[in-house]
């Protein structure tokens, strides 16, 4: 008799822990669309103030993109995305206002509370963007880029079909390129559509 308590009590607890592990994830696959403005500098920002070190060597980009957020039961992911940049004027010298097209990924840990806010993480230096066309394609000497770091939070539909995303706070990115390093400061926003419910969803 007591044997069957403890079976029972034990496959209470993994149905509990399953479902508190279900109710923290939103596996499936979302589309979104979004816009990212970033301010760019080599000499870096004042960790405080986040005023730029050197206020004349700044740069300004405005970003859209589109692509996908895959959400895993596990709650990992992975981010996948074009888009299109524009390099704004005016720019310091030799730099000069251009225009790219890029692709855009990065794998990524996540959790979603009680009240459906949703946090995300991207993995360590596995933001990785390529430039596919304009004056620093294929070829060119700043062909690609990695960052450090990506936070993200937002809020999830109580049906798991729709998502906002958006930037959580400032915060100061490490850009690195082939021939540079940047320090930038990115805002984001994401509205995301359920594509797909994955397993366990």
């Amino acid at each position: 008799m007591r044997r069957s308590v403890l079976v029972l009590t034990f496959v209470a607890v993994l149905a509990w822990t399953g479902a508190a592990a279900a109710a923290t994830a939103v596996p499936g696959e979302y589309a979104f669309s979004g816009r990212v403005s970033y301010i760019l500098t080599p000499f870096g920002f004042d960790p405080i103030t986040l005023v730029p070190n050197n206020p004349g060597a700044v740069t300004s980009n405005s970003i859209t993109c589109q692509g996908i957020f895959t959400f895993k039961p596990d709650r990992t992911g992975r981010f996948d995305s074009t888009g299109v940049l524009l390099a704004l004027p005016p720019q310091p010298s030799p730099q000069f206002p251009h225009a790219n097209a890029f692709t855009w990924s990065f794998t990524f840990t996540y959790d979603v509370a009680d009240d459906d806010t949703i946090t995300i993480n991207a993995d360590n230096n596995t933001f990785h963007v390529t430039f596919v066309t304009g004056p620093t394609g294929p070829g060119g000497a700043l062909g690609s880029f990695t960052a450090d770091k990506y936070p993200l939070s937002g809020m999830v539909s109580a049906d798991r079909n729709t998502m906002t995303l958006g930037s959580p706070t400032t915060f100061i990115q490490t850009l690195t390129f082939p021939a540079a390093v940047l320090q930038g400061i990115p805002n984001s926003s994401y509205v995301l559509t359920r594509l797909s419910q994955g397993e366990g969803g």
